[in-house]
């Protein structure tokens, strides 16, 4: 496996990116309307704050084909399947995936390449064989 961190760990960077930018947008909205309302204390720091971090936040985020964190993602899931794995869950519910699908905690497989899901018309079923197979390898993982 490439060192460094995995594609969902990207991944899970973005997710926190963008909760920070909405919380953030958040606060600059109430703060805003405290100001326009005349509720103001002396000195505004948390609103500076919260306006260098939504920038902040925005610009790692970025927007349709300008995303660094989604250059970074994408990168990464290049990487490894160029290596013959993934562990971007986004795939391992495809009905014939190329690559092994690989736990980003315990760096174990959890679905072999070109392995059949269970056959249902459900989503829902494919779902818990996959979060079954996480949970028993990561299980694996620590009884080492």
């Amino acid at each position: 496996m490439l060192t460094g961190p995995t594609a969902h760990a990207w991944g899970l960077a973005a997710a926190v990116l963008m909760t920070v930018l909405l919380v953030s947008f958040g606060v600059l909205i109430i703060g805003i309307a405290l100001s326009m309302a005349g509720i103001v204390p002396k000195d505004l720091p948390y609103l500076y704050v919260t306006l260098t971090v939504f920038l902040t936040c925005a610009l790692l985020a970025g927007r349709g084909s300008f995303s660094p964190i989604d250059w970074f993602v994408e990168r990464r899931e290049k990487q490894e399947r160029a290596q013959g794995y993934t562990t971007a869950l986004s795939g391992v519910y495809e009905d014939d995936i190329a690559v092994d699908v690989v736990d980003w905690r315990s760096r174990r497989v959890i679905r072999m390449a070109h392995e059949p899901l269970v056959e249902s018309k459900y989503f829902a079923d494919k779902q818990a064989q996959i979060k079954d197979r996480i949970r028993l390898v990561r299980a694996a993982s620590k009884g080492r």
